[in-house]
């Protein structure tokens, strides 16, 4: 069959790719390697002053502290009064960090659109990517990436776009999603960034996402021209799915988690093809 034939060979690469990985091994690991993960980070304690004495650093650290503690509510309002002090001191690194900050505490509050509007703001982006006005058009695209190239390339910066990638793929707009990560995955390339291998990650993740559209687009296509073109995009992110996801892997910045992340996802992903793969060859007549 058509369909078939045509991911044959990607189902064959995910299998080979799987294997190379070891992921018995990884499975096994699972519980300790989360306990790691979540072992990472601990903060110092911050004096016990008011809130309005203390430095907008001091504010950052509280913050982390109250997010921690699972005060994420508490956390939104101490990293907002840190971007104001760090404002009122023209201080743009500082700014953009604790914006990023915020959008994290809104994420994990459910307000993504909020969270969303918030990464665009540290950025200075003008198009509205966020709900409930959308999606990225063909139009837009091009101004998007006009606005992001005339700015340099921080480490901040890598940190806001990736965030606002992960925040764009949450909301749906999957193509500003893959468009946010492409661009903080090049400008990391050009400043010795350690996290490449979590935006390759990222990245890969929103290739995934844009696999499982493109089927769903698939299956309700209703003329011949418009299954070709899902399913060119299909081929298209599902190569560069694993592809990101293999250089994630085996990237030498690369820890035990993201090795880990990444061969579970190419799993998934190899399941998931060959289920809808299998679902079209039962059928008696196939679609195509």
């Amino acid at each position: 069959m058509f369909i078939n034939r045509k991911y044959h060979r990607l189902l064959q690469s995910l299998l080979l790719t799987l294997i190379g990985f070891g992921l018995a091994w990884a499975l096994a690991s699972l519980p300790n390697l989360i306990d790691r993960a979540n072992a990472l980070s601990t903060f110092q304690g911050v004096a016990q002053i008011r809130p309005e004495q203390q430095s907008a650093e001091q504010l950052t650290q509280l913050g982390w502290q109250q997010f921690h503690r699972g005060e994420i509510t508490a956390a939104l309002e101490t990293w907002r009064l840190a971007t104001q002090k760090y404002r009122q001191t023209k201080d743009e690194t500082g700014t953009i960090g604790s914006l990023v900050n915020e959008s994290l505490a809104l994420r994990s509050l459910g307000f993504y659109p909020r969270a969303c509007s918030t990464l665009l703001n540290a950025l200075n982006l003008s198009q509205n990517l966020c709900p409930p006005v959308g999606i990225a058009s063909s139009s837009t695209i091009p101004e998007l990436l006009s606005q992001l190239k005339q700015q340099p390339a921080s480490q901040v910066r890598i940190l806001a776009l990736r965030s606002l990638g992960t925040t764009l793929r949450q909301i749906g707009n999957l193509s500003a999603s893959e468009m946010m990560l492409n661009q903080a995955l090049s400008s990391a390339q050009t400043v010795a960034n350690q996290d490449i291998p979590s935006l390759l990650l990222s990245l890969a993740i929103t290739e995934q996402a844009q696999v499982k559209q493109a089927q769903v687009h698939y299956d309700l296509a209703e003329d011949y021209d418009r299954e070709v073109i899902e399913l060119e995009t299909i081929e298209t992110n599902l190569e560069n799915a694993i592809a990101h996801y293999q250089q994630a892997a085996n990237s030498s910045q690369a820890n035990a988690t993201i090795q880990l992340q990444s061969a579970l996802n190419l799993l998934r992903l190899s399941r998931d093809i060959d289920q809808w793969v299998t679902r079209y060859q039962t059928f008696t007549t196939p679609k195509l």
